[in-house]
């Protein structure tokens, strides 16, 4: 039921961020199945981190990777 999504992307202290939200009516409860879980382990094996949150207004999904020099 989502009517927009808000992508924001950012570069700082050593690491990319990225925050995808939108303003539908949210998951709850919050099952991950395989694609939340396969891209977990993706960004986990790049040493970083996401997090997915369904709070009442929507969904958002929150990863961090570390930069690291070629």
């Amino acid at each position: 039921g989502a009517t927009r999504c808000r992508v924001m992307l950012r570069q700082g202290e050593g690491a990319l961020r990225c925050a995808i939200s939108d303003n539908g009516g949210g998951a709850a409860p919050l099952m991950p199945g395989n694609g939340l879980r396969g891209m977990r382990e993706r960004v986990e094996a790049l040493g970083g981190t996401l997090a997915v949150t369904a709070p009442p207004d929507g969904m958002r999904l929150s990863l961090s990777l570390p930069l690291v020099a070629a």
